[in-house]
């Protein structure tokens, strides 16, 4: 399945706007969590520039937040998805969340950044 989607991730991303309706969102979510077990799939999403959206579901979709983060987690070996979140402010979205405290994926998360800036990030 997770070759089926390469080529269509700013599609799969989109779907994360979609506020009417957090079926979808929460569908797409299941998705691009499955889909970033894969490398080639993870390089695709870090070329299409697709972000944004799956930052904004820390918010829109709450009761998602663990998985949002388990997939930016996944995302976080790219030095691409690194950098793009970095200026999109991805640690600012993670540290406005509730249950910063409560999740380590997300102390995993900022880590990820922080191994970046001090260059011990190696893709």
């Amino acid at each position: 399945m997770e070759i089926q989607c390469i080529g269509h991730f700013r599609l799969l991303f989109g779907l994360l706007s979609v506020d009417s309706c957090k079926p979808i969102q929460r569908g797409a979510l299941n998705v691009i969590s499955s889909v970033t077990q894969n490398q080639e799939c993870v390089n695709d999403i870090a070329a299409s520039d697709v972000l944004v959206p799956l930052l904004l579901t820390l918010h829109s979709v709450p009761d998602a937040q663990v998985t949002t983060l388990e997939i930016l987690y996944a995302l976080m070996h790219t030095t691409k998805i690194v950098k793009d979140s970095l200026a999109k402010g991805e640690h600012i979205h993670c540290l406005l969340c509730k249950q910063f405290f409560k999740t380590t994926i997300k102390r995993k998360i900022l880590r990820g950044g922080e191994d970046f800036l001090y260059g011990k990030c190696k893709n």
